[in-house]
């Protein structure tokens, strides 16, 4: 046999945390595939003056029976502002039956009080994980004074005859439990609270066939009746609780609308952030593929100019040289020239004065003779 203590609560999505007798269950889907029981499907919250509500489940899963009790009430979502369906509690699930017993009532109620002083302020979640504070209190339970209070759980037999039905039950659980302990309750779905005009919307709801009232009685199970003197009373009444449902109804499409303004808000804000993020990248690629683009542009240019006035200067370069070779050639060429007319001169001066010597002595010689 095992029994599990389950922490429950709309916290921002639906969340659940599960422990046994010995540890935290990391995953409950390898025991019970999709375990939906937690939210309730009929008798939910429509009010933040709803009072708590104690229910007891009566199921099978891969034909093995299991019974779940559980404790809970109004509680808002961090950032939500719902109510319908907005709660928060604590569970004992078993495969054997769980008594609807004082002690085991008084140990989902030590639970959730705790539950609510760690992880609620002002019938709203303070946290979206309250993983930690489940924690703290199923330690506290398992750990109190030695004993273990998961093991003190009491149960009785499965129900004969047991019908598929779910009821209402007005009555004040905490003071007349114990006779409600001892009734037959073949019932698989059963609601118990002392909220007798949330029980009554409830009715309105679905039909008294699907969700029939009844009180506890020393006989048993006594179907509940309102008191009508006369029939324009009962037209009044009647029309009093469409009023209200109406109403309820009313603020329950308010405040869906309120909250599904909000997450609009909240999916444009988010929406903004990554359209900036994705802007910001994207400027940032086009920066990076524009400068990749130019930079060769630039500095191929750049090069280029270099490179083409390094051959210019070459050029004029070689240039000068040449005219300058030249003009040195000439330069040579015509003090050679001007050396030659002057070793002519020379030559000329010279054989003149031979010339003129040799006439000399030839005078001489003819005057000697």
């Amino acid at each position: 046999m095992e029994t599990y203590l389950i922490f429950f609560g709309k916290s921002q999505d639906f969340n659940s945390v599960y422990f046994n007798t010995e540890k935290k269950v990391e995953d409950f889907n390898i025991i019970i595939k999709d375990f939906d029981f937690l939210e309730s499907k009929i008798f939910t919250i429509d009010n933040v003056m709803n009072d708590e509500i104690l229910s007891r489940y009566i199921f099978k899963n891969k034909e093995k029976n299991y019974s779940l009790l559980k404790l809970y009430s109004f509680a808002q979502a961090v950032n939500g502002s719902r109510v319908s369906g907005s709660i928060f509690g604590v569970g004992i699930l078993s495969s054997e039956n769980i008594k609807l017993s004082d002690s085991n009532i008084k140990l989902l109620k030590v639970a959730k009080d705790n539950f609510e002083k760690l992880s609620i302020s002002n019938k709203k979640f303070t946290k979206s994980n309250f993983e930690e504070d489940a924690l703290k209190i199923w330690k506290a339970i398992v750990n109190n004074n030695n004993k273990n209070l998961l093991k003190t759980i009491e149960f009785e037999n499965y129900p004969n005859n047991m019908k598929s039905n779910t009821i209402g039950v007005f009555s004040n659980f905490y003071d007349s439990l114990h006779s409600f302990t001892e009734i037959d309750k073949p019932f698989n779905k059963i609601y118990i609270s002392s909220d007798l005009e949330h029980l009554k919307r409830t009715q309105l709801k679905w039909d008294k066939a699907t969700f029939p009232i009844y009180l506890i009685d020393n006989s048993g199970l006594k179907e509940y009746k309102e008191k009508i003197p006369n029939q324009i009373k009962s037209q009044k009444e009647e029309l009093k609780a469409n009023d209200s449902f109406l109403k309820f109804e009313l603020e329950d499409l308010k405040q869906k609308h309120n909250e599904l303004q909000s997450d609009l808000i909240l999916q444009n804000q988010r929406f903004k952030k990554r359209e900036l993020f994705y802007n910001s990248i994207i400027g940032v690629l086009l920066v990076v593929i524009l400068l990749l683009t130019v930079y060769p542009l630039i500095f191929g240019y750049k090069q280029k100019s270099t490179s083409e006035n390094i051959k210019i200067g070459d050029i004029v370069i070689e240039e000068t040289t040449k005219n300058k070779d030249k003009k040195v050639t000439q330069s040579s060429f015509e003090n050679d020239k001007v050396e030659t007319e002057y070793e002519d001169v020379e030559n000329d001066i010279e054989i003149n004065l031979k010339d003129a010597e040799k006439n000399k002595n030839e005078i001489k010689k003819r005057t000697d003779d």
